[in-house]
């Protein structure tokens, strides 16, 4: 039954995304004034020009943003790629409020761990 609502929903979409709108002209009513505040974007822009960017811009050293004890590493020499063992022991075994075994003690890879949790919660 939800599969056909949900078909009858994605189908009368697909129709009324494809008629054309139509606008009205609502009619004024009042008095209507100019407006006599600047446009903001120009302000911004104005004061964007008036700043010396090449002095800001000197002025930013990484050194300024990093913490004070902060070892230094040696560059690395060549560039390496390996990969990452991604397995967790669990200690004990892991059961639901009803005491149903989800996950047994021992070794198990988290993504099997996460897809297994999703089934559970979704």
């Amino acid at each position: 039954m939800k599969l056909f609502k949900d078909l009858i929903i994605s189908i009368s979409l697909v129709y009324l995304s494809g008629l054309p709108a139509e606008g009205k002209e609502l009619a004024i009513t009042g008095r209507t004034y100019p407006i006599s505040e600047r446009d903001a974007l120009e302000e911004v822009e104005e004061r964007a020009k008036s700043v010396n960017w090449q002095k800001h811009l000197k002025s930013i050293k990484p050194e300024n943003y990093r913490p004070a004890n902060l070892p230094t590493l040696p560059r690395a020499q060549r560039s390496r790629k390996f990969l990452v063992d991604m397995t967790y022991t669990l200690e004990n075994d892991i059961v639901n409020d009803k005491g149903e075994l989800l996950y047994r003690r021992g070794i198990g890879s988290i993504l099997s761990i996460m897809c297994r949790t999703r089934r559970h919660w979704w």
